[in-house]
């Protein structure tokens, strides 16, 4: 049976543990001063989980961390709930931008992505970076959100080689600053291998607003290389539509899971695949030769 109560003075050592793995910047001495209002969470005398709001017209949450998900709801609907029966209209909470995990879990808690904060928060080594800013505006802490699936005025087919040259303005819509010729170029070869998941959605003028590219990569798994909508395009369901046709193609073929990467602060894409069905499965780092520039990107996948 858990209980939610009041902090005590000789629990603080280990309270800044939750505290610094959701702010780094957070120090013993700042947190003695807040003791009485740090709430936590004990299961069987053991020490679950912990969080610090200052409770005002506009709610802030200081740090909320457990040591699992059903803790962690535990203790967001407590905070919430008292946020919003003290008369708070928005709770709001900043997280270090590089912090894929702690974005996952607001996210499904009903947190929506606000703003980033350019060199707003000290990491570890007491150096400035970047911070992400969420907020939530209702008590309720929801299930992830599907997309009503409505064609708008498109459809979708196979890609064909002849579409190369409107890839290229595709990409470079969707993505400005990114070199479109290396996304183009493997469409080309990926597609002739597996035709059925590398598809194209066109307006009722033939226009080409949205595409998506896969490969089968391993046995029953694949691989979506590029998912790219026309910027004018964005905001009526042409990529969610172009992913569901390309699970039923997939599904079809035999596969069992899709994944895809995105850059950790591509916060859009991000909260795209969450609404979708894909789980974050791990962060790669590295340096690429190919793109000639350092990646850092989420790995999301999905069972089909």
């Amino acid at each position: 049976m858990s209980k939610i109560r009041i902090a005590k003075e000789e629990e603080l050592s280990k309270i800044l543990v939750f505290a610094k793995n959701y702010r780094p910047d957070i120090e013993l001495s700042w947190l003695s001063k807040w003791v009485n209002k740090i709430v936590v969470v004990e299961k069987n005398g053991r020490l679950m989980g912990s969080a610090l709001c200052s409770f005002e017209e506009e709610t802030f949450i200081h740090f909320m961390n457990a040591e699992d998900w059903d803790t962690l709801v535990e203790l967001a609907k407590y905070l919430l709930d008292n946020a919003f029966e003290t008369g708070s209209t928005k709770v709001r909470t900043f997280i270090p931008a590089n912090r894929i995990d702690l974005q996952m879990s607001l996210t499904k808690l009903g947190f929506e992505y606000e703003g980033r904060l350019r060199k707003s928060m000290l990491n570890v080594d007491g150096k400035l970076i970047d911070a992400i800013s969420m907020c939530k505006w209702t008590p309720d802490i929801p299930k992830i959100p599907k997309h009503v699936f409505e064609p708008l005025g498109f459809h979708i087919r196979p890609y064909r080689s002849e579409d190369y040259g409107k890839i290229l303005e595709l990409s470079r819509d969707a993505f400005p600053g990114e070199d479109p010729f290396e996304d183009a170029e493997l469409i080309e070869e990926i597609s002739r291998d597996n035709p059925e998941l590398n598809l194209i959605a066109l307006d009722k003028n033939g226009r080409i607003v949205g595409g998506i590219f896969a490969w089968e990569w391993a046995p029953k798994n694949a691989w979506i290389y590029l998912l790219a909508v026309l910027h004018s395009a964005q905001g009526h369901h042409v990529g969610t539509l172009l992913l569901k046709k390309l699970e039923e193609n997939a599904r079809r073929k035999g596969i069992l899971r899709l994944q895809v990467d995105t850059n950790v602060n591509n916060f859009p894409a991000i909260l795209f695949y969450l609404k979708n069905g894909f789980e974050f499965e791990y962060r790669e780092i590295a340096a690429s030769k190919l793109k000639r520039k350092d990646t850092d990107d989420a790995v999301f996948s999905k069972s089909i």
